[in-house]
């Protein structure tokens, strides 16, 4: 979708074939910027980066996502080099594919390379644990997620396949604090 004096018209081209031929780049990326649904995002007009996953973690693992998304902050110039290292000209291309199979298969997906998931949590947890706040304990989930090979959504749905819907909502209620 495209705007054009206050209106809305649909072109018929995904936003990265708009994004590659814009003649006005900038224009038509502030106008998608609220709509562009990655799970981090840079919101322009905000100035802001926006994690839209840290609002839907299983209530006790509530700090999983923002500590992963400040570990990958804190770790930027290791994980950088890690994905250089390992994935080289290739890495855009791998880890836009692998994201499309995790969508699908969570972490069922095959890894980029070998333990591609434990070095980067291991990265963040390092660059967590140099800003010397103790904040690496909220990786604990994500290192049990990774070795019991489930996410909170695939969990979500075994629950709900075992136990029904009076089961899963049992598992997804906020327990009394």
């Amino acid at each position: 979708v495209l705007k054009k004096d206050d209106n809305y018209y649909s072109i018929g081209k995904s936003f990265r074939e708009v994004m590659g031929t814009s003649t006005q780049l900038f224009t038509d990326f502030l106008m998608h910027d609220h709509y562009v649904w990655n799970s981090a995002r840079a919101r322009a007009h905000h100035g802001t980066v926006e994690v839209r996953p840290c609002c839907q973690q299983p209530w006790h693992e509530r700090m999983a996502a923002a500590t992963l998304a400040l570990g990958l902050i804190e770790a930027r110039v290791e994980v950088t080099e890690y994905f250089d290292r390992q994935l080289g000209a290739q890495a855009w291309p791998r880890l836009s594919q692998h994201l499309d199979e995790v969508v699908v298969k969570g972490l069922a997906a095959q890894e980029p390379c070998p333990d591609f998931l434990k070095h980067v949590l291991q990265f963040c947890e390092r660059g967590l644990a140099r800003r010397g706040e103790g904040e690496e304990v909220f990786m604990a989930p994500l290192h049990s997620r990774l070795i019991q090979g489930k996410n909170p959504g695939q969990k979500a749905l075994s629950v709900f396949k075992e136990e029904g819907i009076d089961g899963f909502i049992k598992f997804a209620a906020i327990a009394k604090f």
